[in-house]
């Protein structure tokens, strides 16, 4: 097994590790109400979240964070499946480097300020208040094609270092996945991770125009009928 291999391994059953243990440790009401103190849980429920076979709510919370991975592999595969030759040229581009990841979270902070902005000023005229939903749904759907790109990617590089890159794509997607999803899991620093990949995949996304490679230009519109 080469170093690549390990790696990928070890990555995996780091992931595993860090979902569990953020799911049995952490998903209970000490975080979901700070202001208890630790001492008023006492030791007996740490033992109980850790022993399934005594707690119903442990068991509950490992299926939902199971569902809640497995609904997320499923939606990259249905994008995958939907706009194949763009999700190929999006993740090309974000494998350019950390330059071009910083130029696309860039890109996607400026996008989200812009469409917050338009946002506000919609709210104030009658006939624009649907406007911020449908702006929010178009940044959701830019950050969510651009995260599936981006866990693509990382799978098929991973994959391709340790020697196994004709696997097939879902494979790929799945690894990459995995460790993301894990990644966003990890108590507090999870969640400004997760804000970070969204905006670097929305940028990812208008950059590219959604996968296309084409340029943001009005030319066609100055071409003669």
């Amino acid at each position: 097994m080469n170093r690549w291999r390990a790696i990928v391994v070890v990555a995996i059953s780091a992931a595993v590790i860090v979902m569990v243990a953020s799911t049995l440790l952490f998903d209970q009401p000490l975080l979901r109400r700070p202001w208890v103190a630790p001492e008023v849980l006492g030791s007996e429920h740490w033992s109980r979240r850790l022993s399934l076979t005594q707690d119903a709510s442990a068991r509950a919370d490992l299926a939902a964070l199971l569902a809640s991975l497995i609904s997320q592999f499923l939606v990259g595969v249905l994008i995958l499946y939907v706009v194949p030759d763009r999700m190929r040229y999006m993740a090309g581009a974000l494998s350019a480097g950390w330059r071009r990841g910083a130029r696309y979270l860039a890109i996607g902070t400026l996008m989200a300020i812009v469409l917050a902005a338009v946002g506000v000023l919609s709210i104030l005229t009658i006939h624009t208040v649907p406007l911020p939903f449908i702006l929010l749904a178009i940044f959701f759907l830019a950050a969510m094609c651009g995260m599936v790109a981006l866990t693509y990617q990382l799978g098929r590089s991973l994959l391709f270092k340790a020697g196994w890159s004709g696997r097939s794509p879902l494979a790929s997607l799945a690894l990459g996945t995995l460790i993301i999803f894990a990644i966003t899991r990890i108590p507090f620093l999870g969640g400004i991770t997760l804000i970070f990949l969204g905006l670097a995949g929305a940028g990812a996304s208008i950059a590219t125009h959604f996968g296309s490679g084409k340029t943001w230009s009005l030319k066609p519109l100055m071409e003669e009928q």
